[in-house]
C-alpha cells in the first residue's frame, strides 16, 4: 500500500526502501520481519501526517465529514 501512497518526507522513503525485499525464489524467514517493519515505517508516518493535518487546520474538527482522526484506532488494533 505505501508504494501507490505519496510520501512527502524523504528519509522515511529511504528507510523503506532500505528494508524492500525483491523477489526471490526461496524466501528467508527475516522477510517477514522486514515486512513488519515496513509497515511499522508507513503507519507511523501516517500517524505523523495525519497529526500535521489537524494541527494545521483546526477547522477540521467542526466538520463531520472531516472530524475524525483514524490513525490512533489503525495503530491500537
Amino acid at each position: 500500500m505505501w508504494i501507490d501512497t505519496p510520501i512527502s518526507d524523504p528519509i522515511v522513503v529511504k528507510e523503506l526502501l532500505h528494508r524492500l525485499v525483491e523477489l526471490e525464489a526461496a524466501k528467508a524467514s527475516w522477510h517477514l520481519e522486514e515486512r513488519f517493519s515496513r509497515t511499522g515505517i508507513f503507519l507511523n508516518y501516517l500517524s505523523k501526517m495525519e497529526k500535521q493535518e489537524f494541527s494545521e487546520n483546526p477547522e477540521f474538527t467542526d466538520s463531520v465529514l472531516t472530524k475524525t482522526e483514524f490513525m490512533p484506532l489503525i495503530l491500537k488494533s
